[in-house]
Formats: structure tokens, C-alpha cells, sequence
């Protein structure tokens, strides 16, 4: 465990830096929609944050998390939904969102706010609010001045998937669009760049993913003679742990199952001793995947502790060969994790030439200290020198980065200073940012959306000249 002065330090930082930063940005990745609710709706999305005003009378400080609960189809016996709870006394409001994130299209619930009194505690009538979620659910999601491709795209231009999901909330279509000629997403002009279609579900075992590249000689999305560029086979095991997924792209010949086909196969296994390796694959002999002669070529590892958390975990190599599952794989770093009431601690390790975990040779890299202050406020220092004393976890280890996020209300909003500024002090107000993230969110539940942004030519943050490097956006319709 690093020494003491790392946690007081970070907890200073916590302090300093905290009120630095925008609140009304975050760097959440597609987050809950934000809904208010009324009695009697029909087009909930499913992935929310239910908001409820307050009726008349009712005050603001009654609302406890232990009055608030959301069932689904009472009638047959659901259990509760566990919930987290936020009360915004000053609009009156009361933020609920399920901790399984997600609310089951088609399904009817009855969120309920109880033990509520008015200002002067006398007790009044809970707040009952029946509502439904959206059956057939259409997620949008795009992606602007990103370096991911859609499957089966060699270059990535910015797009827009719509995702159609089933009463699960599985997807069983997705769709990627290109901008059209007004360079617009979103709007009728855009032309389909590929989709897809998933046959099955994680909690089925299995799911083949079909990839079309092509509208075929028609012209037509969607219609019999779309041409397969590539298919994924993926399989769960009883928990919805992905066990093994193998890829399979068209050639030069733009054809499927043909003998130029790019095939890549990842596979996870679960150890008995509860770890997880991840990994590549091949098809054995057989040429078959998932068959007793595959071979495999472990990537990572991660092992686990009696209580659940990352105790540390593995990274591999495929050595000087770059060639999975030969002679010369070897292990090549360890990541140790120690945690501590809201500090958490990942070290990095060389394991030296011997190539073994945990004997003379190894050499720490560097560490990163987590302080969590209060739920969504988290400081991240990462340390990457030991110092003129050339000893880690002493007082003169040097930080290289700082992220601190700070949360108000549901938003998140996230900075990464790579400089301590002239006065050579982190946590000071000439710190240097390079790299802001936040998320937006519009009531109603319409849009949420991600934005990256880094510093451009002058090496300042909230100029004209910084450089946007990804925006992603998701729609649930209504």
C-alpha cells in the first residue's frame, strides 16, 4: 500500500481543484436519459432517471431514500427495483434511477414516494406514479470527429447508428448512417453505410450477428438481396459472461465464407479459482471454433478477491514472433489493486526478465491514487516518477496527470491537468488542462450527449482554437 501522505495529498487536491471545473459537464459515457414522470405515461425510455416534482405542501426534506420504490407489474409479484434516490430541494424535485440501470420495455411500474409530511411534519399522502416503458424502443447513437469505424468500415466517418431493441432491451437490428448532401446527421438525406441484425441473446447463450455491406443489385437496404460482408458468433455462459467471440469479415472478394475471409477469435475463461483470462484464439485441427483442440493464448488476466474487487491482474505479450500462442508469450506487466474506505490504489509492474510475478527482478512503473470524496467526485493522481529519492510511495513521488471530476446534480464534469503551472504546485489555480469532457442533457429525455475536447495550439482549454476529438450522442425515441 502507498504511504500515507499520497491519501492526505490527494484529499488536498480533492479540496483544491474540485470547484475548478464547469458543473454542468461530465465525462460520462451514453448516460440515463433525464425524464420527468407524471401518473399515467405511456412512453417511458428505459434507460432513465426518473425525475418527480413535489405536489404542493409536501416538503422537500421528508423525502428519505428508505420511503422511495419502483416495482414493475405488481400484479405478479416483482420484487422492488433497487433504486438510488437524489432530492433537488430547491426545484422540488426527486431524481430516482434503478441500479440495474434499465427498465423493462413494455413493462408497467408504480414508483412510489412515502413517509413524506409537510413543513411542519404532519404527515400527508404518498406520491403514487403509474407509468409504462416504451415497448419498441429505437436507440440513436453518433459518433463526430471519432477514430472508430463502423464494422466493416476501414476509415471512420462520422455517423449515426439507430439500434432497435427487443422487450429485453437486447438490440436485434442496428443501422449506421453517413451524413448525407446537407452533411447533417439525422436528417432524410442520410445514406445507410452498413447495418446489422442479431439473431438470439446473451441470456439465451448465444448470438449470431450478421453484417450487410451492400443493398445489392436492387439498391435497397434491407430486402433479400443485401449482401453479407460478415458475421459474429458470440456465446454466454449462464451469467452473460461473453465466453467466446469469433469475427469473420469478407476478403477482397467482398464475399462471405469464402476462402479470403479475415476470421479473429477472442475468448474469455473463467477459472476456477473465480480469475478471468481473456484471450486470442484459433480453430485447432478441426478448423472449428469452440471445440476441445482450439488453441488459445492468454492476453490478460484479471483476478478477483474473497470480496468481489480486482485483487490484480495480468498483461501478455505475444513476444518478439507478434504471433499469439507460441513459445515466446510471455507476461510482461502486473497491475495490483489495494482499496481502502474511498482510496483505491493501482500499481503498475514490470515483471522483469525472468518473466515471474512477484520476484527480485520486478520493477514498479508507476501508480495511480483514486480519491473518492462523496459519490461522482473522484481525483485520480497519477504518479510516474519515485522522485529525487528513486523510492516509490515517499513524499517526493512526482505526479504527471491530475483528472479531477466533480458531480452536481446528476452531471458529472471531468478535467485532466498535465502541468502544475508556474508554481510548480498541483491543486493551484494555474494548473494546466489540456482535455475538458462533459455530458448534456436536455429534459424530457430527447438527447445526452458526450463531448471530448483538447487543448489546440496554445495549449489552453476554453479557447477558440480547441480541437473537438469526439462527440457521441444518444436518442432514445419516445
Amino acid at each position: 500500500m502507498r504511504t500515507a501522505f499520497a491519501c492526505a495529498f490527494v484529499a488536498f487536491l480533492c479540496s483544491s481543484c474540485g470547484g475548478s471545473s464547469n458543473p454542468e459537464s461530465g465525462p460520462e459515457g451514453l448516460s440515463p436519459l433525464l425524464v420527468r414522470v407524471h401518473d399515467g405515461d405511456v412512453h417511458v425510455p428505459p434507460l432513465v432517471i426518473l425525475e418527480v416534482v413535489l405536489p404542493d405542501g409536501v416538503s422537500p426534506a421528508s423525502v428519505a431514500p428508505a420511503g422511495v420504490s419502483l416495482t414493475g407489474d405488481v400484479a405478479t409479484g416483482d420484487a422492488p427495483t433497487p433504486v438510488g434516490v437524489a432530492v433537488d430541494a430547491s426545484a422540488r424535485v426527486v431524481r430516482v434511477q434503478s441500479q440495474d440501470f434499465w427498465l423493462y420495455p413494455g413493462r408497467r411500474y408504480l414508483l412510489m414516494l412515502d413517509g413524506l409530511t409537510d413543513s411542519g411534519g404532519t404527515p400527508v399522502a404518498p406520491v403514487l406514479v403509474t407509468f409504462t416503458v416504451l415497448r419498441n424502443p429505437v436507440v440513436r447513437e453518433s459518433r463526430i470527429d471519432s477514430y472508430m469505424p463502423p464494422p466493416g468500415l476501414a476509415y471512420a466517418p462520422d455517423w449515426l447508428a439507430e439500434s432497435e431493441l427487443d422487450a429485453d432491451g437486447f438490440p436485434t437490428a442496428k443501422t449506421y448512417y453517413a451524413p448525407g448532401t446537407d452533411g447533417i446527421l439525422g436528417t432524410a438525406d442520410d445514406p445507410v453505410l452498413v447495418w446489422q441484425s442479431m439473431d438470439g441473446t446473451p441470456t439465451l447463450g448465444h448470438v449470431t450477428t450478421t453484417l450487410y455491406t451492400d443493398p445489392g443489385t436492387d439498391g435497397i437496404w434491407s430486402t433479400d438481396d443485401d449482401v453479407v460482408g460478415g458475421r459474429t458468433e458470440t456465446s454466454y455462459d449462464a451469467h452473460g459472461q461473453e465466453l467466446l467471440r469469433v469475427d469473420r469479415l469478407a476478403g477482397a472478394d467482398r464475399l462471405i465464407d469464402t476462402g479470403d475471409d479475415v476470421v479473429t477469435c477472442h475468448a474469455y475463461v473463467v477459472e476456477v479459482d473465480g480469475s478471468l483470462t481473456s484471450g486470442a484464439c484459433d480453430a485447432g485441427g478441426d478448423g472449428q471454433y469452440g471445440t476441445a483442440d482450439d488453441g488459445f493464448a492468454a492476453m490478460a488476466r484479471w483476478h478477483y478477491g474473497a470480496d468481489g474487487r480486482l485483487a490484480w491482474m495480468e498483461t501478455w505479450s505475444s513476444g518478439p514472433d507478434a504471433t499469439w500462442g507460441t513459445a515466446d508469450d510471455a507476461l510482461v506487466q502486473v497491475t495490483v489493486h489495494e482499496a481502502s474506505g474511498g482510496t483505491e490504489i493501482y500499481t503498475d509492474w514490470d515483471v522483469g526478465p525472468d518473466g515471474l510475478w512477484d520476484t527480485a527482478d520486478d520493477q514498479e512503473l508507476r501508480y495511480r491514487l483514486d480519491q473518492t470524496t462523496s459519490p461522482g467526485n473522484v481525483t485520480s493522481a497519477y504518479y510516474g516518477y519515485p522522485g529525487n529519492d528513486s523510492t516509490w510511495g515517499t513524499a517526493d513521488d512526482i505526479i504527471d496527470t491530475l483528472v479531477v471530476g466533480t458531480t452536481s446534480g446528476l452531471t458529472t464534469t471531468s478535467l485532466e491537468f498535465i502541468s502544475p503551472g508556474n508554481d510548480g504546485r498541483w491543486g493551484t489555480g494555474d494548473d494546466v488542462a489540456d482535455l475538458r469532457s462533459w455530458v448534456t442533457r436536455v429534459e424530457g429525455g430527447a438527447v445526452t450527449a458526450l463531448e471530448w475536447w483538447t487543448a489546440g495550439t496554445d495549449g489552453i482549454l476554453d479557447t477558440p482554437d480547441d480541437t473537438r476529438v469526439l462527440r457521441q450522442d444518444r436518442v432514445t425515441d419516445r
